[in-house]
């Protein structure tokens, strides 16, 4: 059975109207929109690059924001 066979199996299967509306809705708005279509080359690569980003990359810890807010409210 083929993937498209299968979705529209599952489909047929539902019987609630909000759903299938709502199914309708993000099927047409994925259909209609592209955002790799969009983006230059050069977005697409730094998109692409930020993604490979290991998480908490550009993170401080506890320690270092709560010295920061220190010293900014002395300043104010």
């Amino acid at each position: 059975m083929s993937l498209k066979e299968e979705v529209l199996q599952l489909v047929v299967s539902i019987e609630d109207e909000e759903t299938l509306q709502l199914l309708k809705n993000n099927i047409e708005t994925l259909k209609n929109q592209d955002v790799n279509n969009e983006l230059s080359r050069e977005n697409l690569e730094e998109l692409q690059n930020m993604v490979n980003e290991p998480f908490g990359y550009e993170t401080i810890s506890q320690v270092q924001f709560d010295a920061t807010i220190k010293q900014w409210r002395s300043t104010k």
